[in-house]
C-alpha cells in the first residue's frame, strides 16, 4: 500500500493518472473496482467535471493500492475543504500512522466496548491507557 504525500498532487485525477500508470491499470479495470457500467465516469472523475464520490473511497484506494485515510483526506480537501477542516478541529487528523493504528485496534480488541480513561502525566503525554 503507497502513501502518498497529498501536497504533491493538485486533484484527485492527477493522483488517479499517477497510480493508473504507475500499476499499469485501465480506466475499465477502476470503473469495475467501483462498480460503475460506464467507463466515461472515471474520465469525468480525472478531469475535475464530476466529483469523486467519497463513498468509494475504499474501493478506490484498493484498486489504486493507496492507503484509504489518505485517500478520503484528498478527496475531502478537494471537495469539502471546509468539512475536513471541521472534522479535523473536532476530532483530531482523519490520517493516523501505523503506529496509531496499531495501538487504537490494541486499545479496542483488549477493551471489547469498554470505556478507556487515559491517564496523562501533562495534557499532551500519554502513560497509561485503563481500561474502565
Amino acid at each position: 500500500m503507497k502513501k502518498y504525500d497529498r501536497r504533491g498532487f493538485s486533484s484527485i485525477g492527477q493522483l488517479i493518472e499517477t497510480r493508473q500508470a504507475e500499476l499499469g491499470i485501465t480506466d475499465q479495470q477502476i470503473t469495475d473496482a467501483l462498480g460503475y457500467h460506464q467507463v466515461n465516469v472515471i474520465g469525468l472523475i480525472k478531469t475535475g467535471v464530476m466529483r469523486m464520490p467519497a463513498e468509494k473511497v475504499v474501493e478506490l484506494a484498493f484498486v489504486l493500492d493507496l492507503d484509504e485515510g489518505e485517500l478520503l483526506h484528498i478527496i475531502l480537501g478537494e471537495s469539502l475543504p471546509a468539512l475536513l477542516r471541521v472534522i479535523e478541529r473536532v476530532m483530531g487528523p482523519i490520517v493516523m500512522s501505523p503506529g496509531e493504528i496499531k495501538l487504537i485496534q490494541a486499545v479496542r480488541k483488549n477493551a471489547k466496548g469498554r470505556d478507556v480513561v487515559p491517564i496523562t502525566f501533562d495534557r499532551d503525554s500519554v502513560v497509561a491507557l485503563v481500561v474502565a
